[in-house]
């Protein structure tokens, strides 16, 4: 009765950051469109579950702000939230190491 979307960010092992989509093409994407209960967030060496609302939650009570780009291999802009791992981390419900 639950759906779960997995987004996976392997350039988060160099960034530091966890991409959060808003907006693609002028449009509400991703975090604001989604019906998924749950999302397992991807990484090289991470898997993070976590629910839209929690993803809401870090963005408020952490004051962070989306920045518009265009993205390696977009060829339209987004919006998005770049989140430090080590941050949305805290508010995922659990993070499950993998790879090694």
């Amino acid at each position: 009765g639950y759906g779960v979307e997995v987004k996976a960010d392997y350039m988060s092992q160099e960034t530091g950051n966890i991409v959060i989509e808003i907006k693609f093409n002028g449009r509400w994407s991703a975090l604001m469109t989604t019906r998924a209960k749950f999302w397992a967030i991807v990484t090289n060496d991470e898997i993070a579950m976590i629910t839209p609302e929690r993803i809401k939650t870090c963005i408020i009570m952490e004051d962070q702000r989306a920045k518009d780009f265009t993205a390696n291999g977009d060829s339209k802009e987004k919006r998005a939230y770049l989140i430090p791992k080590n941050i949305l981390w805290n508010y995922a419900m659990k993070v499950i190491p993998y790879g090694q």
